[in-house]
């Protein structure tokens, strides 16, 4: 993402009444000359958040959350810099522009205008069509599976009217046209071309938002016998992507940010029910496998996930997997099994509250969550099954973040399964310094679906595009994540930041505002000044989208720990990457005679 020009950060600053925006989701009381109101971030009985109408700032004198109005929505919805910034512009028509070193794919907005109306209009049609007399049925299917009509209501259900075009015909009487509502994935051109029909017929709808609250799409359930597929999620859009969405994590950050986690659910009505009876830490995925986006945007709620899944085979599968990539987004991670043949629903109503909190409170542990699925497929009474068992927990141990957390797992590991700690650490290692070395060549050769770093693309003449990697995105975001880690032990040791500069290069670093804050620190170790977080501040102070990467940088983790393997695995990782490109220099030539033998005494041709 390259920088937002500052003359347009300014103006959007300067279109926004901070008192207006806070007050959307706040009760504000006015105060002297400033607002107040209880704090939306952390419990309390005395308000001491306040809002500044001069200043244009809130900040809370009990958990110290401040900023402007870019900062309030960074804070409430777990957005970036940019990603405030943007929306924010959205609202006011601003357009922000494409810069150099941007992704070149930000959406028209006007297109993303007309598209918000369009879903408006589509959303106001289908509670209407709930709430009509072709609703009866609807309606009644609803309070069957526990939805009353204040929850319904509440909820913003709908149903998508019976015809082809129901749709169609009253945005057309509201002057929108079919090719929006193709736009916003509510209506499909017909196979022939002459015309559209509605997207979505006499299903039940449920509203799908942004992390504002902002609807983006639809997640619809057919009620009709023989309708399929039984459930229909609305296409990508420019206004929704299913890998940066969750489902219902605009009702439930609050909610995650009190009790400390969130709860990964599967189905659309399971989280709604979880949240009328009180449950308000749960999402769930677009159906869809979890992507890293989606784990990092739970992360920048609460820093614990507990995945609630069925407890059949499928459902442990996809627990499975899900786990794995949360570790790996830094997470701490637990699983918590329904019953066999139960949905959470289910529970709720036939059980109560207490059932389901029970479930959750015997959530399992990485370790023996892991542990029982391995006893299920392996025979852990041989030296082989132990073995092949003893593999598999290395690759999970490496995926945790936390090298305190992977400490103490290998001892619980090696008692479990009878092996040495010392192997199975050793296997450990060679997982980590596998991946670092795969790393370290994707950034050498060029990242798989893109071009290489430092080379733009498009533009007359230029190539074909690559097909992109599916797993492409996730590598740079743990590349993005150990940088910031690298910067941020710099930071927090300033007596090591000397290790962090022979292993990090500034040129490295993709994203700008990250650079920039990284410049800093190299700046000051140049004046042999320390680099400590306060002094970087007053140097990046003057540019915004430096300071918000500044902020956002990790401060809770074991630095000491963490960077003493980090630059043991970088300096073997690039003695391993020069002895090969020293090994390809002597294949090519010229160079060295052949009697010389290459370099490292490698073997040579016969």
């Amino acid at each position: 993402m390259g920088r937002i020009p500052q003359d347009v950060i300014d103006r959007v600053l300067a279109l926004h009444d901070i008192v207006e925006l806070v007050g959307r989701s706040v009760p504000l009381k006015k105060a002297g000359r400033a607002w107040k109101a209880l704090c939306p971030f952390h419990d309390e009985k005395t308000p001491s958040f306040t809002v500044d109408p001069v200043r244009q700032t809130f900040k809370c004198f009990g958990c110290g959350k401040g900023g402007n109005a870019f900062g309030w929505l960074m804070e409430r919805d777990g957005l970036r810099f940019h990603e405030a910034v943007r929306t924010l512009a959205a609202e006011k028509g601003v357009v922000v522009p494409d810069v150099v070193g941007g992704r070149g794919d930000a959406p028209d907005v006007s297109k993303v205008t007309a598209i918000r109306e369009a879903v408006a209009l589509a959303q106001d049609l289908y509670v209407r069509t709930l709430w009509g007399p072709e609703g009866a049925h609807a309606r009644a299917y609803l309070e069957k599976r526990g939805f009353p009509p204040p929850a319904s209501k509440a909820l913003g259900l709908g149903l998508s009217p019976e015809g082809w075009d129901g749709l169609i015909v009253a945005a057309k009487a509201k002057g929108v046209r079919a090719e929006v509502l193709e736009d916003a994935g509510l209506a499909v051109r017909r196979e022939r071309g002459d015309g559209h029909y509605d997207r979505f017929r006499a299903r039940l709808m449920f509203p799908i938002a942004d992390v504002s609250g902002r609807i983006v799409t639809y997640g619809a359930r057919a009620l009709r016998e023989g309708d399929q597929p039984k459930y229909l999620n609305g296409p990508e859009t420019p206004v929704f992507t299913k890998g940066r969405t969750l489902y219902a994590l605009d009702r439930a950050k609050d909610g995650i940010r009190k009790v400390g986690y969130s709860i990964l659910m599967e189905g659309y009505t399971d989280v709604l029910m979880a949240h009328l009876h009180g449950f308000t830490a749960a999402v769930a995925g677009m159906g869809t496998a979890l992507t890293p986006e989606q784990a990092r945007m739970l992360a920048r709620f609460a820093p614990k996930v507990v995945l609630l899944y069925d407890g059949d085979a499928a459902g442990r599968a996809a627990a499975e997997k899900n786990l794995d990539l949360v570790l790996e987004q830094g997470l701490e991670v637990r699983v918590a099994l329904l019953p066999e043949g139960r949905d959470v629903d289910e529970v709720l109503l036939e059980e109560g509250v207490e059932a389901l909190a029970a479930i959750l409170d015997r959530a399992l542990d990485v370790f023996d969550f892991k542990a029982g699925q391995l006893a299920a497929t392996l025979d852990l009474g041989t030296e082989r099954g132990r073995a092949q068992a003893a593999e598999r927990m290395a690759d999970v141990i490496v995926r945790v973040k936390s090298p305190i957390e992977r400490d103490l797992l290998f001892p619980r590991v090696a008692e479990r399964l009878r092996v040495r700690e010392t192997l199975l650490r050793a296997e450990a290692g060679r997982l980590l310094a596998a991946r670092a070395a795969a790393g370290l060549r994707r950034l050498v050769d060029g990242e798989p679906g893109g071009a290489p770093r430092g080379v733009s693309g498009g533009g007359p003449g230029a190539p074909a595009a690559v097909p992109v990697d599916p797993h492409a995105r996730s590598r740079r975001d743990d590349l993005r994540r150990a940088q910031e880690r690298f910067v941020s032990c710099a930071l927090h040791l300033p007596d090591r930041a000397g290790e962090v500069r022979e292993v990090l290069s500034a040129d490295e670093l993709e994203d700008e505002a990250l650079r920039v804050v990284y410049g800093a620190v190299l700046g000051l170790l140049d004046q042999g000044l320390s680099p400590a977080p306060d002094a970087v501040h007053r140097v990046v102070s003057g540019d915004p989208e430096a300071s918000a990467a500044l902020a956002s940088l990790p401060d809770d983790f074991p630095f000491d720990d963490w960077l003493t393997d980090a630059v043991r695995q970088r300096r073997t990782v690039r003695a391993q990457e020069d002895r090969r490109r020293a090994v390809l220099q002597w294949l090519a030539g010229p160079g060295p005679s052949a009697q010389d033998g290459p370099p490292g005494g490698a073997p040579g041709a016969s």
